[in-house]
């Protein structure tokens, strides 16, 4: 998965979780102390964001960080065949 396309991903699962929750972008921002426009750029995917500012979003939005990514490490789990080798060589032991 390229690096683009993972910050899109997280963009738009911390989109999904704030409308979920009944939080505009703006309301969502100003709890984060974060322009409007820059939580547009994080839920675009077009800024790379440090731990802790998905630490303040996710204490914005109730979550704890794991909520982020539980699907998608999933999905990239299922997607890694050498992932899934490992797994059930160690199933054998």
């Amino acid at each position: 998965m390229t690096d683009a396309k993972f910050l899109n991903t997280l963009g738009r699962r911390i989109k999904e979780i704030r409308t979920k929750k009944g939080l505009s972008q703006t309301v969502l921002a100003i709890k984060c102390n974060f322009e409007k426009a820059s939580m547009s750029r994080i839920e675009s995917g077009k800024t790379n964001v440090t731990v802790l500012t998905l630490k303040k979003i996710c204490s914005a939005l109730d979550i704890k960080m794991i909520d982020l990514f539980k699907n998608h490490v999933l999905s990239l789990y299922n997607s890694n065949p050498a992932a899934r080798f490992t797994k059930r060589a160690r199933i054998l032991d």
